[in-house]
This record gives structure tokens, sequence and C-alpha cells, in this order.
């Protein structure tokens, strides 16, 4: 692959912006008891519904109608309402929520915050949601992005990102069932793009190619991570057999990807 392409697992050419939204729109459905009688707690969760109903139903003007200014100029890199009207239909609705749980809605005054713990693809993910209110409507003013924990009997690898390359113990994963502490411990952005990969692949040759090489099949990835932050990757189902590659896709200053500086590794599932 060349080097014009941010990646050869399917990522989308504006893979910060794209994966910022998705991560940040699709955060919350119907959880149930919330808050009961408190009628602010009620209306929070009543446009976390509407949230999720107009990701999945691809309602790009549904979306934007429930969110803030501010958002889009987080998600968005300060995009307008109608910059973002013509960005959303590449990747809305992409992929679609399944919640797990929603918590914790606290509302004070005109804000209001709660936690959800959702799939998202092949993940396990949990954010924080900020709403404001503006007028009589709950809007969504801005998302955390949390840790989600690693449940009980999963093996918890700890990957570490730094200039350039992933350090971990690969004798540490015997099966599929595993889940990644990552932290980054360099001086630089990182992301990590997950994917299961045929037996035969040429990694190196792949990487440096125009063409995206098929029998791809994206297992997670996570985000920019910040210099000296920590996240986890947590998936949903354990990994099947098979052998599996981790790649940064960021750019270092002098313009060119982490992966041709040697950011990548691979391990296998017996």
């Amino acid at each position: 692959m060349g080097t014009e392409k941010h990646s050869w697992v399917g990522l989308r050419a504006l893979l910060g912006l794209a994966l910022a939204l998705i991560a940040a729109l699709t955060i919350f459905a119907a959880c149930g008891d919330g808050d009961g009688g408190d009628a602010d707690s009620a209306a929070v969760e009543a446009q976390i519904r509407a949230i999720t109903e107009a990701w999945n139903g691809k309602d790009v003007d549904g979306l934007l109608a429930l969110v803030t200014d501010n958002f889009l100029a987080e998600e968005l890199e300060g995009a307008t309402r109608e910059q973002a009207r013509d960005q959303l239909p590449e990747f809305i609705g992409d992929p679609p929520e399944e919640i797990i749980e929603i918590s914790d809605i606290e509302v004070t005054g005109d804000t209001a915050a709660a936690i959800r713990d959702a799939k998202e693809g092949k993940l396990l993910t949990r954010s924080r949601g900020n709403f404001v209110r503006e007028g009589d409507e709950w809007k969504l003013d801005s998302v955390d992005d949390l840790a989600a924990e690693i449940p009980e009997g999963t093996t918890a690898v700890d990957l570490r990102t730094l200039e350039y390359k992933f350090n971990f113990d690969e004798a540490a994963i015997t099966d599929g069932n595993i889940a990644f502490n990552v932290s980054n411990i360099g001086g630089e952005q990182h992301v990590i793009d997950l994917a299961k990969i045929p037996a035969d692949l040429d990694i190196e040759q792949a990487l440096r190619s125009e063409e995206e090489p098929p029998g791809i099949e994206e297992a997670g990835n996570i985000e920019p991570l910040e210099p000296g932050s920590e996240t986890t990757m947590v998936f949903a189902e354990p990994l099947a057999p098979g052998r599996y590659a981790m790649i940064c896709f960021v750019e270092a200053a002098d313009g060119e990807p982490h992966y041709l500086k040697g950011m990548w590794a691979e391990f296998t599932i017996e």
C-alpha cells in the first residue's frame, strides 16, 4: 500500500474525524430506569434514545438537531452545520450501536452527563456524554472516552506505544480471550488498528502497496492516544484463531506514516 492511504483494513480517509464522530454520536440508547421520576433525567434519556435512533436510521438532519455547535467544533474541527451535513452521509450509521448499559445520569442545572457501556463493531466501549439545555431541549455538547472494563476471566495484556513500535508480550497471548491495557509512553500521538490477516500476507509489502490486499478483517481500533494517556481495547467476543497485525497510521512530523517507520507488529492465536 502507498502512503496516500490511511488504512488497508477499510478505515476512511478522514480517519481521525470519522472515528471520533462515530464514537461520539453513537454512544447512547434507551437504558430503562435512569432516575425514575426525575423529569430532567427522563428528558435526557429521551434525547439519548433520539440520538441513537437518528444514528442507526442514518438521519443526518435528525442528528444535527440533537447536538450543539460546540460538539461540531470539537468533533469535526470547527465544521459548520452545512459542512457537517455534507460529511456525515459518508459514515453515519456505520457501525450501528448495541448499548449494554447506560448509568450515572446526573443533572445539575442546565448541564447533564451520563455514562454508557456499548458494543461498537467488535469492541466494548465506555464513554461519558455531556449535555446542555438549550431552551426546552437537552443537546449533546461533548463526549469523553473512558476505558472499558476488562471482564473477569479475560487475559489482560499490557500494550505500550512509543516511537515507533508496539511493545507487548506475545507469549501472554495464549488464546483469543484477551484484552489490551494500552498506554502511550511515547512523545507523539499513536493509534492502534488491529486486523485479522491472511496467513501468507507480507505485511511490509502490503503497507507499501497502492492496493488493499484481500482477506483483511478489521478487529478493532483505538483512536489517537495522546502522550501519557491510557485506555483499554476490550473485545465483545474472543478473537478467532489466526494471524493478527496491529498498525499505527498516524503521520510523523516529517509527513511519513508511523507504519513506514516500523510501527507495526503481529501475533498469532492458535
